[in-house]
């Protein structure tokens, strides 16, 4: 979680976080879901949109702790997903 804040901060909004394995990462960036994807992929996170389990879902992932482990230490993603 520690790093998600250090390399993404503000950008994001992470949800559930004390949950399980699985987080919601709510990105405000401007970016829906799909335009999400595509980025995390072109830098080696596989992520999933949040839509697929909640039909209001705009702008969010869900990462599993897989997800995360990848992206680490990934300075890409910092500038993938910011402003």
């Amino acid at each position: 979680m520690q790093s998600i804040k250090n390399f993404l901060g503000d950008n994001v909004l992470v949800i559930g976080e004390n949950s399980g394995l699985h987080i919601v990462l709510e990105v405000k960036n401007g970016m829906g879901e799909e335009q999400l994807i595509i980025k995390a992929l072109q830098v080696g996170v596989k992520v999933y949109p949040l839509s697929a389990y909640y039909y209001h879902s705009k702008g969010a992932l869900v990462l599993g702790s897989y997800s995360v482990l990848a992206a680490y230490p990934n300075p890409k993603l910092k500038q993938e997903f910011s402003y």
